[in-house]
C-alpha cells in the first residue's frame, strides 16, 4: 500500500462515499471514484476547525461560489437563532470577576517567582 501510495496511485478500500454526505455536500462527497492517495489531496479535506477557514474565505471574497443548493445538517433557523446569542453576549459587559485563590496566596506565589526569590532559595 505505501508502494501505491508513493506512485501516487490510488488506494484503500472505500468505493463510494456515503449517501448521505453525497446529499449533503456534492461538491466535496460526490467523487466519480475514490482512493486518491494523499500524495494528491486525498478524496475528501474534514477541517479541523470546523470549516471556520471556509466562512473566513467566504466572508473575504476569496471562496468560490457553491453552485447547487446545499441541504443543512442543523436547521438554518436554530443557526441564527445562536448567531444572535452570541452577537447578544458579546454586547454585554463582562460579569465581575470574584477569584477562588486568596489575595494573600497570589501575592505569596508572586513573591516566590521574583528575582530576587530565586537568588534566596524561595520565599
Amino acid at each position: 500500500m505505501d508502494a501505491a501510495r508513493d506512485a501516487g496511485q490510488r488506494v484503500g478500500g472505500v468505493t463510494a462515499m456515503s449517501p448521505y454526505l453525497r446529499e449533503r455536500c456534492p461538491a466535496c462527497f460526490a467523487l466519480a471514484s475514490t482512493g486518491r492517495s494523499f500524495d494528491v489531496g486525498g478524496d475528501v479535506h474534514i477541517a479541523a476547525d470546523g470549516n471556520f477557514m471556509h466562512r473566513r474565505f467566504t466572508h473575504a471574497g476569496e471562496c468560490p461560489p457553491i453552485a447547487f443548493e446545499t441541504r443543512a445538517m442543523v436547521p438554518k433557523a436554530f443557526v441564527d437563532a445562536v448567531g444572535q446569542a452570541l452577537e447578544a453576549a458579546g454586547k454585554r459587559p463582562p460579569r465581575p470577576y470574584a477569584s477562588r485563590v486568596p489575595e494573600r496566596v497570589l501575592k505569596q506565589c508572586a513573591k516566590s517567582h521574583a528575582p530576587q526569590a530565586c537568588a534566596l532559595g524561595g520565599v
